[in-house]
């Protein structure tokens, strides 16, 4: 039997790392390009005019820095529901073959998930309407059989026990699969078990307002990868003592989730808190012109996210350093790991297995405990279970590591079929029950 250093929590860990892990306050510059094209020449001498949907201020969420224009509008438009839209009048269907209708806007964006609130609660005084955040509302059908019948399952000592458990709870009864165009509600998506950001926004909102929580669906933008940007439906629920807080049952679900009950990442530009709106008005001095739309949105990083870089940086570093099993070097990295995000449940569980790699079990142990209390997600409740076995492994407790290597798999841990090739398991090598299990589980996949 052949191994080599190979630990699965590590994996994870480099996700979250490289998912841009940022700070609290982002600058970002995002342009939002309009082309519109009119291939029949015979419309040339006809105007038309056009206003769409612009990022704005919005407390404690992003602030506006800087506009510019490639063509200045009209106008700006703010609507009663506080959307803001760039108006452009009677321009020459000729000239927007030439010029597309851009904005160049630098905003600072904030992450607001309810860890950053408990810290520094940010409350906007003039957005406390809560009422209309209660109502039932087409595709949020709070009356609906299947909606009211699992509300009731949803309980909890107060409104984030409640607000937590209706979170996993959308994340456990839906699958993801995405619908395009298609508007199916949160009734619909329960009953299938499968939606996109729309449905889990959906399921959540309505769950959260059927248990008497103020929630509401916000529309926007997410920094995808380094270089795109995607439309994207996200969830705010208000809490008293906090103000509208932002959660992603979407990008929790899964088993590379970047985002918790209580984190996210600082990577959504918001647009408006209204599902039906029209994005875009078109408005042209004769009907018929066969014109044709495309937005194009991109973005970049003003500030070079130093601190994320040099996050991303460690973690990296302290990857190499765990493969080739210099765990003194290893620790170190660790530690200025937690130093930067002292309640990472996965940087403490890794922390606790490098201890045990250094045969320093009490401290291992400690780390490991300490990790428990930061679980806040599926993913790292079973990542942590599978560092426990790691951790009995290197003590050569062999009955401890199999139980809690058991207990991962039933929490969805499915790397069991690496472990063979895993250094942390030499010791447990003629340990014939944990080799039959892993044989069952390679052969009968959970």
């Amino acid at each position: 039997m052949k191994f080599k250093s190979t630990f699965h929590l590590i994996v994870l860990m480099l996700c979250i790392f490289n998912s841009n892990f940022l700070l609290s306050q982002r600058l970002v510059t995002l342009t939002r390009k309009l082309e519109v094209r009119c291939p029949t020449i015979a419309f040339n001498t006809n105007v038309c005019s056009f206003n769409y949907l612009v990022p704005a201020d919005r407390r404690g969420k992003q602030s506006i820095v800087s506009y510019s224009y490639s063509l200045k509008p009209n106008q700006v438009i703010k609507t009663a529901t506080n959307e803001f839209y760039l108006s452009w009048k009677n321009i020459g269907v000729a000239d927007l073959n030439k010029n597309d209708l851009a904005a160049t806007i630098k905003i600072k964006i904030f992450m607001y998930d309810l860890n950053t609130a408990k810290k520094n609660p940010i409350i906007d005084k003039e957005d406390l309407d809560t009422l209309n955040y209660l109502k039932e509302e087409e595709n949020l059908r709070i009356s609906a059989k299947n909606i009211q019948e699992a509300a009731k399952t949803l309980k909890g000592n107060d409104r984030e026990e409640i607000a937590k458990n209706i979170f996993n709870y959308v994340d456990e009864h839906l699958d993801y699969k995405i619908f395009f165009d298609q508007d199916r509600g949160a009734k619909k998506a329960l009953k299938s078990g499968l939606g996109d950001c729309t449905e889990y926004s959906e399921l959540m909102v309505t769950l959260c307002r059927a248990k008497k929580i103020p929630a509401r669906i916000v529309m926007g933008l997410v920094i995808y990868t380094a270089d795109t940007l995607e439309r994207h439906n996200w969830v705010e629920v208000f809490f008293p003592q906090y103000g509208w807080v932002a959660f992603d049952p979407t990008w929790a679900d899964g088993p590379n989730a970047n985002t918790t009950f209580y984190k996210m990442l600082n990577n959504y530009i918001q647009l408006s808190y209204r599902r039906f709106f029209s994005e875009l008005t078109v408005k042209c001095n004769v009907d018929g012109i066969p014109l044709t739309y495309k937005y194009i949105d991109t973005y970049k990083d003003e500030l070079g996210n130093i601190k994320a870089n040099k996050t991303t940086k460690l973690g990296n570093e302290m990857y190499t350093a765990y493969s080739n099993l210099e765990n003194e070097k290893a620790l170190k990295l660790i530690d200025s790991l937690i130093k930067s995000d002292p309640e990472n449940a996965l940087t403490w569980s890794l922390k606790g297995v490098v201890l045990a790699r250094l045969n320093n079990f009490e401290k291992g142990l400690e780390a490991l405990i300490t990790a428990e209390k930061f679980i806040s997600s599926k993913v790292e409740e079973y990542s942590i279970m599978f560092a426990y076995s790691n951790f009995y492994a290197l003590k050569n407790d062999s009955e401890k590591s199999l139980e809690s290597l058991k207990i991962a798999v039933e929490l969805g841990f499915k790397k069991y079929d690496k472990i063979e090739s895993d250094s942390d398991f030499t010791k447990l090598k003629d340990y014939k029950p944990l080799w039959d299990y892993l044989k069952t589980l390679n052969e009968n996949p959970k």
